[in-house]
């Protein structure tokens, strides 16, 4: 999330003592968006988020970033169909908001909302010997990938970014706790994952955002700055890798999937190269669950280098 979304960075830079009181209006704003969903049935909670972020969508900050990656991911579409794109893309990231919102009342029911496609390759889930890294993408429900812990009774460890608005903090946390997997900040880096994976518990990464300390690989035909560390993990650890996602289905009803693991590859040597081969077919991956429907893919922050980016202009 961004850090102050009342007030341009440069005030805020400014002036302080305005950051600080915008950054606190935020949130009182966002407990009463929590309340207001909450007081809703699940499928007018999601249909009034989908429409409120798709009407308030051009005066977020996120608004130009969104068509800038669009475009690139995108360039065979034309002007006017990116820019109805990026306004499909912040209706679902309303209805994202209010799915983390709701996390506990659809759990509640999830004989009636939930169902869960399991590969019959993924051995670890029948032996129970070995912990799984999950990567995943923000994509559709990609939230509720936590899900698959209290389903399968799995322990799960999810790597989570902190809030840059201190004050979002333990409000977000509250939320992400409803979804039955320990919590992870990304401030321990590597060295936390590799305490999880060593204490028997598998661990979740969202990972199709940009890693400035990653590696090149290629996402769209386009170079970016990639993630391998679920990759290395894995390896590291004799995990199975393994892609999850969750699809929204009609009725406010949502399908886990867990796909098949992406597996070292024999006629690659060495466990740097295994660990990029394997991370740009988990990309590949994500690549075709977006291009299912661009629109529920959530990338609200660059994605590709800044040359490539500032080539793109926005309107």
């Amino acid at each position: 999330m961004a850090e102050h979304l009342l007030i341009p960075k440069r005030l805020a830079r400014r002036f302080p003592w305005i950051k600080t009181a915008a950054l606190k209006l935020e949130v009182r704003l966002v407990r009463i968006l929590i309340a207001a969903l909450r007081s809703l049935s699940e499928e007018r909670a999601l249909r009034l988020a989908h429409q409120v972020v798709k009407t308030i969508g051009p005066v977020l900050p996120m608004w130009n970033r969104v068509l800038r990656n669009q475009a690139i991911a995108f360039p065979e579409l034309s002007r006017a169909a990116r820019r109805q794109l990026r306004r499909d893309t912040f209706g679902w990231l309303g209805t994202a908001v209010a799915e983390l919102v709701l996390a506990d009342r659809i759990w509640a029911e999830r004989q009636t909302r939930c169902e869960v496609d399991v590969s019959p390759k993924i051995h670890a889930l029948r032996e129970r010997k070995r912990p799984i890294v999950f990567v995943t993408a923000h994509v559709g429900a990609w939230q509720y990938c936590n899900l698959i812990g209290p389903a399968l009774d799995l322990p799960i460890s999810t790597l989570y970014a902190v809030e840059s608005n201190p004050y979002f903090a333990d409000l977000m946390l509250s939320l992400r706790n409803r979804l039955g997997v320990r919590w992870v900040s990304n401030h321990g880096g590597i060295k936390t994952l590799m305490g999880e994976l060593r204490s028997g518990h598998s661990v979740g990464l969202a990972c199709d955002t940009r890693m400035d300390q990653g590696e090149e690989l290629s996402f769209f035909d386009v170079p970016a700055m990639s993630n391998t560390v679920p990759a290395r993990l894995a390896l590291k650890h004799g995990c199975e890798l393994v892609p999850i996602r969750v699809q929204r289905l009609p009725a406010t009803r949502f399908r886990i999937v867990l796909e098949d693991p992406v597996t070292p590859d024999p006629d690659v040597e060495g466990p740097a190269e295994q660990a990029r081969d394997m991370t740009q077919r988990v990309l590949q991956r994500f690549e075709e669950w977006i291009r299912e429907d661009p629109a529920q893919w959530m990338c609200l922050a660059r994605r590709w280098p800044k040359s490539i980016d500032k080539q793109f202009k926005t309107d």
